[in-house]
């Protein structure tokens, strides 16, 4: 048998002569998952490792290698029934505890668990490394180190930290030690969930903590996290559980920085502004109080960098007032600054959505709650991570753009830069308004029955029952139909009796209960009005204002500002746009990429005075970097900016378009441009 050294297999390593296999980390959360599971389908196990289903067969094929040299168990597959393993009751106990210490002596067998490996090893050690001592750690060689120490190094710029190295010196990290225990704090973040201490309390639990008791102590943790409750309870606040996991992490590498000698030397911020807040004081018990309990003497600076963290963190009420309890919005009770600040916000990020959100108050009161933590977050550099961005840019990337305009305001009002997190989190009250307001536009039904109000009521309660779609308006009577459809302008008319009146909206009559054969006539002209919402984007918009002078097909760029100065270029000499185009485009990448998913990316910029917006496609003969990601595929726009309606029309139909997986395959298979229009102009599945 063959092994080679690749990320997604077993690897070998040779320790004291013998030969030993071990197990991936992925490969271990496999058999974790099988243990605790039972069963489960393939596709739910892949989802759950966030890899292939081709990699978890591989994997199990692997993983059945592994166990038989100790085990008579096996990992089986069989279709229309699940992934299992076979195994006996004693071996089981003896797997799980092989597993755990593992867990717990791991040795890094891809690059990127030597990166987080190597990343932790330097933020952990006081002095210095050598690549000679992490090479003989991981059992490979130099070259591979220094390969791994780029990737690490990359992912210290971002937290402002760089790895100072030096030939027959070592390696170590240069960095303010906010910086460093931010970095830390990121870490331990990714690992993190919570669990049911024996009282029925929450408490934090981080994964593998064997591995990271050189970060914190598993002991001043639960001290911590004691002192936090009480602290909630006293006040009558809560964190939610971001907040909650963040602060508890943030103190417990704080205590352990101070007790080898890495603690706060120097205060960079306002003391007299820290100590009038509330947070100050409730920081100082927290501080004081952990101090008594492990009998250590914390200094003061700690008290200052921890009232910034509760000043900066999410509350599920406001600090002692519960003023967000009622479900008006009491204006007096809040700071009026963040309600302005959030109206200016939704403003902005409605006119770029063309959605009306003003009206939303649940969104005005999330905004503001969520705006004045974010604000000293970002005042203070707090990185809070953020763990389903790549998910919203994904998802909900128009509404994402939106936050970044909207977030514009904050960074004028403040003077300060917006994290990619940080608009992450305000894109999602954003969406969250969206999807309320997606609610209430559902299918609408206005009831007539005359059968009295305890049937109607039956009635309409049944309804909403079987059609949760169903948005039911109100009872008529039948002499007040028509001022009642002027009044509301329902989809659909449900009757227990016979209308006649003249109207294009379908009328159903039913029984006052509800028999199974009416059921399905509703549920059909649901369906009706459903597609013939969804058929609504036939991408008329986008063919409009595609120009064929401006569809490159197989052409071939050596960079991302190369490709975008080429059709900068073209437009310009079409008189489409000006001398700042190019600089409009570049600008907006780097207020964040437009890079979307599966190697298409949708660069665009604002040109003043233009009578149309302009889209450009452009299919590469072979893809170019495109911050990080492979791109081949690019659909450029130079946006009327006043056009606002068109706009967000022509964004729709091209997301519709993205999300149609059929088409982009074809279109990346186009050859000419009456092939590209007539691949985007057909229906959907043609």
């Amino acid at each position: 048998m063959k092994y080679k050294f690749l990320d997604d297999i077993l690897l070998i390593v040779r320790k004291g002569g013998a030969i030993i296999l071990v197990l991936s980390e992925r490969q271990r959360k496999i058999l974790e998952i099988l243990l605790n599971e039972k069963l489960i389908t393939s596709k739910a196990l892949s989802n759950k490792i966030n890899y292939s289903s081709k990699t978890v067969r591989k994997d199990i094929k692997e993983i059945n290698e592994w166990l038989e040299n100790s085990y008579s168990a096996k990992i089986k597959m069989k279709s229309g029934v699940g992934v299992f393993i076979e195994i006996s009751k004693n071996e089981e106990k003896l797997l799980i505890d092989e597993i755990e210490f593992e867990n717990n002596n791991i040795i890094p067998s891809t690059k990127k668990e030597r990166v987080k490996y190597i990343i932790k090893k330097l933020l952990q050690v006081k002095n210095k490394l050598t690549t000679k001592s992490l090479a003989k750690e991981l059992y490979v060689s130099k070259t591979t180190i220094n390969n791994d120490l780029q990737e690490a190094e990359e992912w210290f710029k971002q937290h402002n930290i760089s790895i100072e190295k030096k030939p027959n010196w070592g390696i170590k990290l240069n960095g303010k030690e906010k910086d460093l225990r931010y970095a830390l704090s990121h870490i331990l973040s990714k690992s993190k969930s919570f669990i049911l201490d024996e009282n029925g309390s929450e408490r934090l639990y981080i994964d593998n903590l064997d591995q990271i008791r050189e970060i914190i102590d598993e002991f001043d943790l639960k001290i911590i996290e004691d002192i936090i409750r009480k602290k909630q309870e006293k006040y009558k606040f809560k964190f939610t559980d971001e907040a909650y996991s963040a602060l508890v992490i943030h103190i417990a590498i704080a205590l352990k920085r101070v007790k080898t000698g890495r603690g706060i030397k120097k205060l960079e911020l306002d003391i007299d502004d820290l100590k009038t807040k509330k947070e100050f004081k409730i920081s100082k018990e927290i501080i004081k109080e952990i101090g008594k309990k492990i009998n250590f003497d914390i200094p003061d600076a700690e008290i200052y960098y921890v009232s910034l963290h509760i000043l900066g963190a999410k509350v599920i009420n406001d600090l002692g007032n519960n003023i967000f309890s009622s479900k008006k919005l009491d204006e007096n009770n809040l700071e009026k600054k963040w309600l302005k600040l959030s109206r200016r916000m939704i403003i902005k990020a409605e006119n770029f959505l063309n959605i009306n959100l003003k009206n939303d108050e649940e969104l005005l009161k999330s905004l503001s709650i969520h705006l004045r933590s974010a604000t000293n977050r970002l005042k203070h550099n707090m990185n809070l991570f953020n763990p389903i961005l790549k998910e919203i840019k994904k998802e909900y990337s128009i509404t994402y753009e939106s936050a970044e305009i909207a977030s514009l305001i904050l960074e004028n009002e403040f003077n300060i830069e917006t994290s990619k997190d940080e608009i992450g989190f305000i894109a999602m009250h954003f969406q969250a308004a969206i999807e309320r307001k997606k609610v209430r536009n559902n299918p609408t039904a206005l009831l007539v029955c005359s059968t009295g109000k305890g049937s109607s009521k039956l009635l309409s309660i049944k309804l909403k029952n079987k059609f949760k779609n169903l948005n039911v308006l109100d009872n008529s009577s039948i002499y007040d139909l028509k001022r009642k459809i002027e009044l509301f302008n329902p989809d659909l008319i449900i009757t227990t009796i016979s209308i006649d009146i003249e109207t294009n909206i379908p009328i159903i009559q039913v029984n006052p209960i509800l028999l199974s054969n009416q059921e399905n006539k509703i549920k059909n002209e649901l369906d009706l009005i459903n597609n013939n919402e969804l058929n609504d984007i036939n991408f008329s918009c986008l063919l409009e204002n595609l120009h064929d002078d401006l569809i490159f097909i197989n052409y071939e760029f050596d960079t991302r500002d190369k490709l975008l100065g080429f059709i900068s270029d073209k437009m310009k000499d079409m008189d489409y746009v000006g001398d700042n185009f190019y600089k409009s485009l570049t600008e907006r990448e780097e207020l964040a990429s437009t890079y979307i998913d599966d190697g298409i990316s949708i660069p665009h910029g604002i040109v003043e005075g233009l009578d149309e917006t302009i889209i450009s496609f452009c299919k590469l003969k072979e893809p170019i970097i495109w911050e990080k990601n492979k791109v081949d595929l690019i659909l450029l726009f130079a946006i009327n900016i006043s056009d606002q309606e068109n706009i967000n029309k022509i964004f729709e139909e091209v997301y519709s378009l993205i999300n149609d997986k059929k088409k982009i395959n074809r279109l990346k298979k186009a050859k000419t441009k009456k092939e590209i229009t007539s691949i985007i102009s057909k229906e959907k599945g043609e």
